[in-house]
């Protein structure tokens, strides 16, 4: 892992700062929808509320866990 990347539910991704900095900023940017009932997310193993995403600055090396419901039977 280089001091460049985040860990999103155990896979690696290439972080940039400069255009992402809260954890709402990551969420859009990866295509959740932040409204969607059901979404869970976790920073370095602690929950993040949901009127705290967008306090709640990521930054390199982070372990991020986001889960979230399918559709589907």
């Amino acid at each position: 892992m280089t001091e460049k990347t985040l860990i999103i539910n155990g896979q690696e991704m290439a972080f940039d700062h400069r255009q992402m900095a809260a954890l709402g900023d990551l969420l859009q940017s990866l295509g959740i929808d932040p409204g969607q009932p059901g979404l869970a997310t976790a920073i370095n193993g602690r929950l993040v509320k949901t009127d705290q995403w967008n306090r709640s600055m990521i930054k390199p090396g982070d372990r991020i866990e986001i889960v979230h419901p399918l559709a589907g039977g």
